[in-house]
């Protein structure tokens, strides 16, 4: 098929990816998908942060809620829930809807997986800390972000690494493996 001299079949684009990447650079855009299973959904963080509020609401009215009206709408809510004295706490709040699960499953790991999530360098873990929160983060399941991170982690001293990356998420479990892949899960990348 071609339309205004363009070959449009998947056949006309084999290898120019990478030219272009070469010649380019090329940028990741990630999202939600990649943290499936270790941090909640939009609608579940939605619902927990409307727990929050201590607003008494059955499982069913929020789901019907959320079905109506959306997840945002239900975060608004649940500022609006809150008395005027409290409402400088949403952030805390959020933060707590957002890792409570994962604070929840790593109990008396939970210092290493904080620090492992917010270290801005590959060094500031220990090798058993990374190993730690690599196998922790696996044993979530569904995230593909491990195997995104390590095939990062493989080319970040590469001219193929990527020029940046563009997260739509509100966490930072992707940088947090890349870190973990690049010091110490693939020393030698």
């Amino acid at each position: 098929m071609r339309i205004d001299n363009l070959e449009t079949s998947p056949i006309s684009y084999r290898g120019k990816l990478v030219k272009y990447a070469k010649s380019c650079g090329w940028v990741l855009c990630v999202g939600a998908g990649i943290s499936d299973g270790v941090f909640p959904c939009w609608n579940d963080l939605a619902k927990e942060l409307f727990r929050l509020t201590r607003v008494r609401c059955s499982d069913e009215a929020l789901d019907e809620f959320l079905k109506l009206f959306g997840a945002e709408a239900m975060m608004q809510a649940a500022a609006n829930a809150l008395p005027e004295t409290e409402r400088q706490r949403i952030p805390e709040y959020l933060s707590k809807a957002l890792y409570q699960k994962l604070q929840t499953k790593a109990g008396n790991n939970w210092k290493t997986v904080a620090k492992a999530l917010t270290s801005s360098k590959p060094f500031n873990l220990s090798t058993d800390e990374w190993k730690y929160f690599d196998e922790f983060i696996a044993s979530f399941g569904r995230a593909s972000a491990p195997q995104i991170a390590s095939a990062i982690a493989k080319v970040i001293d590469d001219k193929r690494r990527p020029e940046a990356i563009l997260s739509f998420n509100a966490e930072p479990l992707l940088y947090g493996l890349i870190n973990c892949h690049y010091g110490y899960v693939n020393p030698e990348s």
